[in-house]
């Protein structure tokens, strides 16, 4: 055989050889998502695509990018992706998920990629174990977390370019300094990648915030790497804290005006000790969730913060004392063990409880909360799984890839069936109130999917059980209120708006109701008067 055709069979095969692995990432996760494929439109999805306005016009897409308030959170490019999908598919939620679930199959074939990148030999079983690990389920299954799938991707397309310029192949680092010759100098690469990691990073933050934390990452992957931090490394960061920063900012004012301020602000104060006993808390909860998934809740019960005290510090000291040992560790087998733990703590940092987020008004943790935070931990159990497999006798060497299958079979398997709890409203619920059953807004959501299928008692039932659990609960005197409506109760109906309006007045929803109910009365002045009062709270 001639020589050339050799070489071209052999670089077929090492181009095989390069594809074939993400291919199979790829192909697992169809596999194990298609269960999602039957779901419906859930929970908040109605907010972000099936009843949002935005969506309707080419006027919406302006809204979306530049009018706050348009969309619950300023995510632009995200809620620019819902927008296309309504012009492109309307409100078939099939179309929606299969979106989901490529956007996640890409992000773990680029965490393969990059973990290759980075030198690290179980790279493969690392993306496979973020592909597959059942904790993605509520990230991937339910169509508003489009949030993290698309921020995800952007993230890990910043990250890989910011590989290529702090961390360059040594076939491209130029040790000169070459002004205007696109290189930076000493251990740097191409410039180029400075702008397009840069350029991904907006896209990621416009995508969703919480990917805000890349700087730490790429500081922390210098570390590990490089053996060392520079002020240059610093430097050139500076515009990315800005923008992280700047647009965080952004988030965090629509969120309080539009969303926090619509509750009990009540639900929110929390003393300091008390966020670093939950941050410390949650810490060790993500850890536990990624090493045995189960149960996993789409709403976890809310931690007693008055028994929170001694936990949280035990789970704080075990923090620091885990970090000083690792760290006087750093120079031999601790650095990358170390590496992953830094990057797990600052991806999930914006969840860990120093700042106020919605869902802490029912549960201070869950699951799509640790979506890219999880890449760090899976990673290193990847290395750790494949290190203690090597220590098989060599006989048993042809039973490893079998285990290593097992495992991946075993968790989608997890995956499968989690998914299939996203398939509709009322399995959603009635599998939370299973495995939490004092989830007092599981009660009240239950209570109106119920209500909207027509089954009054038992939607009645539900609300009665979140007041019990939560006497305060402004928003099931608001569904019960407006189950009163549908039924013509009015009487009863403006008794429980108004208690809903007692307990929570800047509640905009409940006066628009009570409004509605007080024209059909006939009270047109008082009706007026709420709808001033909706309008002053939510302009939109």
């Amino acid at each position: 055989m001639p020589k050339s055709s050799n070489t071209s069979i052999a670089t077929r095969s090492n181009h095989w050889k390069n594809i074939a692995p993400g291919a199979l990432i790829f192909f697992l996760v169809i596999v194990a998502y298609l269960p999602a494929l039957n779901g419906q439109f859930i929970w908040d999805d109605d907010f972000h695509v099936a009843k949002s306005a935005a969506l309707r016009s080419l006027g919406g897409l302006w809204r979306i990018w530049f009018e706050p308030g348009a969309t619950q959170q300023y995510y632009p490019l995200t809620h620019s992706s819902f927008w296309l999908d309504y012009h492109l598919w309307g409100l078939n939620p099939f179309a929606y998920h299969v979106e989901n679930i490529l956007l996640h199959a890409l992000s773990a074939v680029l965490v393969w990629q990059i973990l290759r990148r980075l030198g690290v030999r179980t790279a493969w079983l690392g993306a496979a174990l973020f592909a597959l690990h059942p904790v993605c389920v509520e990230s991937v299954a339910w169509i508003t977390e489009r949030k993290n799938t698309l921020s995800g991707v952007f993230f890990l397309l910043a990250m890989f370019a910011a590989i290529e310029l702090w961390l360059p192949r040594p076939s491209v680092r130029n040790p000169a300094v070459e002004k205007g010759k696109g290189t930076l100098p000493s251990r740097f690469g191409p410039w180029k990648f400075y702008w397009i990691t840069l350029f991904f990073y907006l896209c990621a933050l416009w995508s969703k915030t919480v990917t805000v934390g890349l700087p730490g990452v790429i500081l922390v992957l210098v570390w590990w790497k490089s053996q060392r931090v520079t002020w240059r490394d610093l430097i050139l960061l500076v515009p990315f804290l800005a923008l992280g920063l700047g647009l965080g900012l952004v988030t965090k004012s629509i969120e309080h005006q539009y969303i926090l301020n619509a509750s009990n602000a009540d639900e929110w104060k929390f003393l300091p000790w008390q966020r670093a006993m939950i941050a410390a808390r949650g810490f060790w909860f993500y850890l536990g969730k990624l090493a045995w998934p189960h149960p996993l809740i789409f709403v976890y019960p809310r931690w007693n913060l008055a028994a929170l005290l001694w936990p949280g510090s035990l789970a704080l000291t075990a923090i620091v004392a885990a970090a000083l040992f690792l760290w006087r560790k750093r120079k031999t087998w601790a650095r990358p063990v170390l590496a992953a733990g830094v990057y797990f703590f600052i991806m999930l940092f914006p969840a860990l409880g120093f700042f106020n987020v919605f869902p802490f008004r029912y549960s201070f943790v869950a699951d799509h909360f640790q979506y890219l935070a999880s890449i760090g931990p899976l990673a290193l159990a990847a290395t750790a799984i494949t290190s203690a497999l090597d220590y098989f006798p060599i006989a048993m060497a042809r039973f490893k890839p079998a285990l290593i299958g097992a495992l991946l079979l075993g968790l989608g398997a997890l995956t499968w069936r989690q998914t299939a709890i996203y398939r509709n409203l009322e399995t959603l619920w009635r599998d939370t109130l299973a495995r939490n059953p004092e989830a007092w807004m599981a009660h009240d959501n239950l209570g109106i999917y119920l209500s909207e299928s027509g089954r009054f008692d038992e939607a009645d039932d539900q609300y009665r059980q979140a007041i019990e659990l939560r006497p305060n609960d402004n928003l099931a005197y608001y569904d019960l209120g407006l189950e009163s409506a549908i039924q013509g109760k009015l009487d009863q109906a403006v008794e429980h708006f108004g208690k809903s309006i007692s307990i929570c007045p800047g509640y905009a929803f409940a006066h628009y109701q009570l409004g509605n109910v007080l024209t059909r009365q006939g009270n047109l002045d008082a009706a007026i008067e709420e709808y001033d009062t909706a309008l002053l709270t939510n302009p939109n």
